[in-house]
Order: C-alpha cells, then sequence, then structure tokens
C-alpha cells in the first residue's frame, strides 16, 4: 500500500462515533459504543495556492485509486492510518496554481 506523501495548508477532523442506544419503558437510556471501531476518523484536507504541477501529482494519485482503494495517510498526531478518498476537487486559481480539496475516511480490516 503506498503512502499519501503531500503535507496539507489545512486539516479538520471530524469524528461522528456509531453510538446504539436502548430505551427502556421507565424513561431510562443507556448508549454503548457500536463496536471495536466505532470512532473513526475524518479528515476534510486543503492544499491552497500550490503549483499546478503539485497539485496535479496529488489527483493523480488520488485518481489511480479511484475512490476504493485504500492508501497510508499520516496525520496531525503522527498516527499512520489506512484511509480511502473518494471525494476531492482541484480547483485553477491561475497564475499556475491550484487549491485542492479531499476528505480521506479512516478504514479498518
Amino acid at each position: 500500500m503506498e503512502t499519501f506523501q503531500w503535507m496539507p495548508t489545512g486539516a479538520e477532523l471530524e469524528r461522528t462515533p456509531r453510538v446504539l442506544s436502548a430505551q427502556f419503558g421507565d424513561g431510562y437510556a443507556q448508549d454503548s459504543a457500536d463496536g471495536l471501531n466505532s470512532n473513526l476518523q475524518k479528515w476534510s484536507l486543503e492544499f491552497n495556492d500550490i503549483l499546478a504541477e503539485t497539485g496535479m501529482a496529488i489527483d493523480d494519485f488520488l485518481t489511480a485509486r479511484n475512490g476504493v482503494e485504500r492508501f497510508y495517510f499520516v496525520n496531525l498526531r503522527t498516527e499512520t492510518l489506512t484511509v480511502k478518498c473518494k471525494t476531492w476537487k482541484v480547483k485553477d486559481i491561475g497564475n499556475r496554481k491550484v487549491n485542492v480539496t479531499a476528505t480521506f475516511e479512516q478504514m479498518v480490516g
């Protein structure tokens, strides 16, 4: 598996834990984690004002994986995650520069 090697200019971590809830007749409710890997990471990355060649290299890397092949990504905590990217955008901002945005979703198994 290959490693994504570009450093973003901005990154946002989103977490949405999967929770199982049980509601009982007396008004009591109990929550528990849904499985062993119930709190996976989702990273929204920005690569702003980068050279077009760099942006095209990022696009080529993601296009080669076609939204289904997994790859390694090192997050801000220097954890190596297995991720896939189903969505990314490349915007030409002129002067041979681009902005790239991508969303990486952590995978397990």
